[in-house]
C-alpha cells in the first residue's frame, strides 16, 4: 500500500506539472495571437485544451479531479484537470487543460506484478543463498553426526572429527571425542572384567562343588550333616549358574555376537527339545507344537539359541505337574504357552535382573532377563499375558 500511494502520488506530481507547463505554453506562444473568431477552430482541434465561456464554468480555478466521457472509447476516463482564467479580445474566459489519468485497476496491478516478480527473485535468492551457507555452515556437524552413526564401540577407537572454524562446533568435537574416549576405556575395562570373571569364579565354584560331592560319598556323615552339605552342593551350582548369565549378559551388552546367519526357528526349537526331553519326561509334561508356516530369522545363532532355550527351560521348570506346553511358531512370531501357578506374574518386575516368577531354588532370576536383553538388541518386541489359568510367552519378530 505504501508503495502504491507513493507512486501515485508521484505520477499526480508529474502530471500536475505538465497541465502547469502547457499552461504556461499557451499564455506564451497561443494567447497573445488569439481572438474570438479563432475560438471555435482552437476548441474543435484541440481534444484537451478548451476555451469556455465564464458563464458556463461553476467550478473552482486550479487543478482537480474530473471524470470525462470519452466517445472513443465510449467509457468513463479518469482526467487531471486544471481550469485558469484568460482574457480574449476584453473577454474573460475560462482554459481547460486536461490530461488523461491512468486507470487505479492498471496501477494496482502493474504495482502487484512488479513486486510479485521482485518478490520472487528475492525469495528464490534467498533460498539458494541460505541453502549454500547452511550447507557450507553445517558441514562440520552433519560430518560428526555422521561419525557418530557410525561409529561402534566394539571397533575400540574413536573417530577423528575434522577441524573447524566454529568455535560451537569446534567445542561439540572435543567434548564427543573426550565422552567417546572414555567410553571406550569403560568398555575396555567391563570386557575385561567379564573375561575375567567367567574364569577366575568358574575355578574356585567348581573346586567347591567336586569337595562338596567327595563330602557327601563320605559314610559316616549323620543325616543333618547330609543335608546341610548338599544344600551347600546345589548353592554353589546355582552361583555357577548366577555367574554364567551375567557373564553371558555382559557379553550381549558388550556386542560379543556380532556374526548373523539365517536361521530357521523351527530347527533351533527341535535341536533344542532334544536336550529338555529328559526334563520335561520326570515332571510328566505334554508338549505341543504347531508350526503354522516357516519362520526365518537373521541373528547370531547363539543368542537365538540362549533365548528360546530360556524360555523353554522356564515353561519345563515352573510348570505343574501332568502339565502343558505348547510352542507355534506363525509368520512373526513365535509363542511358548505353559500351565503352572493359577496366578499371573508380576509384569513391572518380570523381566528384571534377579526376579524369579517362582520360589524353585533352581532359577538364578536371570533367564528372562537374558531373553528381554536379546530381544532388545534385535528390536524384537516380547509380551507375557495370563489367560484362561496359562503363562503365556509371545515373541513379534
Amino acid at each position: 500500500p505504501i508503495f502504491y500511494f507513493s507512486l501515485l502520488q508521484l505520477y499526480i506530481d508529474d502530471v500536475d506539472e505538465a497541465l502547469i507547463l502547457r499552461k504556461d505554453e499557451f499564455h506564451q506562444y497561443h494567447l497573445p495571437t488569439m481572438s474570438v473568431e479563432d475560438l471555435t477552430y482552437w476548441n474543435r482541434f484541440n481534444r484537451d485544451t478548451q476555451i469556455f465561456p465564464t458563464e458556463e464554468f461553476n467550478k473552482e480555478y486550479g487543478i482537480q479531479d474530473a471524470v470525462f466521457y470519452d466517445t472513443l472509447s465510449i467509457e468513463w476516463e479518469p482526467y487531471r484537470t486544471l481550469y485558469a482564467p484568460v482574457e480574449i479580445g476584453n473577454t474573460s474566459y475560462v482554459l481547460m487543460i486536461r490530461q488523461n489519468l491512468v486507470e487505479t485497476e492498471d496501477i494496482i496491478s502493474t504495482t502487484v506484478t512488479l513486486f510479485l516478480v521482485i518478490f520472487i527473485f528475492l525469495i528464490g535468492g534467498f533460498l539458494l543463498s541460505s541453502n549454500f551457507i547452511s550447507r557450507k555452515l553445517w558441514s562440520p556437524f552433519k560430518n560428526t553426526l555422521q561419525k557418530l552413526k557410525d561409529f561402534n564401540i566394539a571397533d575400540d577407537s574413536v573417530p577423528e572429527f575434522d577441524q573447524t572454524n566454529i568455535r560451537e562446533f569446534q567445542e561439540l568435537n572435543n567434548t564427543v571425542n573426550k565422552l567417546l574416549s572414555e567410553n571406550i576405556q569403560a568398555y575396555r575395562s567391563q570386557k575385561e572384567f567379564t573375561e575375567n570373571a567367567s574364569h577366575e569364579l568358574q575355578t574356585p565354584i567348581a573346586i567347591l562343588r567336586s569337595k562338596l560331592e567327595l563330602l557327601l560319598q563320605t559314610e559316616n556323615l549323620t543325616e543333618t550333616q547330609s543335608s546341610i552339605v548338599d544344600q551347600l552342593y546345589h548353592a554353589t551350582g546355582r552361583i555357577g549358574r548366577i555367574n554364567k548369565n551375567l557373564v553371558l549378559l555382559g557379553k550381549i551388552e558388550n556386542n560379543h555376537f556380532l556374526e548373523e546367519e539365517k536361521l530357521d526357528i523351527q530347527d533351533v526349537i527341535e535341536d533344542l527339545m532334544v536336550g529338555l526331553e529328559e526334563q520335561a519326561s520326570e515332571r510328566n509334561l505334554q508338549i505341543k507344537t504347531a508350526y503354522q508356516t516357516s519362520l526365518e530369522l537373521t541373528a547370531n545363532k547363539t543368542l537365538v539359541e540362549i533365548l528360546i532355550n530360556n524360555l523353554l527351560i522356564n515353561s519345563i521348570r515352573h510348570n505343574e505337574e501332568k502339565g502343558l506346553v505348547e510352542i507355534s511358531v506363525e509368520k512373526d512370531s513365535l509363542t511358548i504357552t505353559n500351565s503352572g501357578e493359577p496366578e499371573a506374574l508380576e509384569d513391572a518386575s518380570l523381566f528384571k535382573r534377579f526376579t524369579k516368577g517362582s520360589k524353585s531354588a533352581q532359577s538364578s532370576g536371570l533367564g528372562l532377563a537374558i531373553v528381554k536383553r536379546i530381544c532388545d538388541r534385535y528390536h524384537w518386541d516380547i509380551q507375557y499375558i495370563f489367560k484362561e489359568n496359562l503363562h503365556i510367552f509371545s515373541i513379534r519378530f
